[in-house]
């Protein structure tokens, strides 16, 4: 998938270490904002509105139209 089909998506950028902090710059860096949430088994220290940790994040799988697995996250997850 192409960076520019991902605006108007709603997206979950899940696992948010060094490679998740880099994929949502990339996506801030190419205007793709207004739908990003942010997921991850630990607390996320950051002010960004939309964060949901291990548990909160199962309830709203369905919300996303794309979901990016970082590689830290094993695909069973």
């Amino acid at each position: 998938m192409k960076i520019s089909q991902l605006t108007n998506k709603h997206i979950c950028v899940l696992g948010y270490g060094r490679e998740g902090k880099s994929t949502h710059e990339r996506l801030v860096k190419n205007n793709i904002t207004n739908h990003i949430t942010l997921a991850d088994d630990a607390k996320i220290d950051t002010d960004h509105p939309h964060v949901h940790d291990q548990e909160s994040r199962k309830n709203h799988l369905n919300e996303y139209d794309v979901i990016i697995r970082t590689a830290g996250i094993t695909p069973h997850t």
